[in-house]
């Protein structure tokens, strides 16, 4: 065998270095076989750190239109309940106009009593005439 004529103690550094050289190749091997997948794995969470980062901003910025339109909502209901409240209190004015005029009794005697029958004769004679004109 060659390493016969090598004498020992040289033995030992001849394989010290041939472990050496074998080791230092393997790296370089594995190095060249790795650093591509390595970069590109750099790359990609990048990418995805930056696809991160962008929908983030987006949730922020959707969360805040959210809030704004919660917001906008509640005066809307604010608003919507004091028209409410508003109309309630017109329409009970309103009522006790109605009632008012209910209660009221219609003239029974005297010139009032006459003056409406003569103006209903005159409505109704006014409007037999535009019937029978058009």
């Amino acid at each position: 065998m060659l390493l016969n004529l090598i004498p020992a103690p040289y033995r030992w550094v001849a394989m010290a270095i041939g472990v050496a050289l074998i080791a230092a190749a393997g790296a370089a091997a594995a190095s060249a076989f790795y650093q591509p997948r390595l970069e590109l794995a750099r790359q990609q969470a990048a990418e995805a750190t930056r696809a991160y980062q962008a929908l983030a901003d987006a949730a922020q910025r959707q969360n805040a239109a959210v809030a704004q339109l919660q917001s906008e909502a509640e005066q809307r209901e604010q608003q919507a309940r004091q028209a409410v409240s508003q109309a309630q209190g017109q329409a009970q004015q309103w009522m006790a106009q109605a009632q008012a005029v209910q209660r009221e009794t219609a003239p029974t005697s005297g010139g009032h009593a006459a003056a409406c029958q003569a103006a209903s004769a005159a409505f109704d004679a006014e409007l037999k005439r535009e019937r029978t004109t058009s």
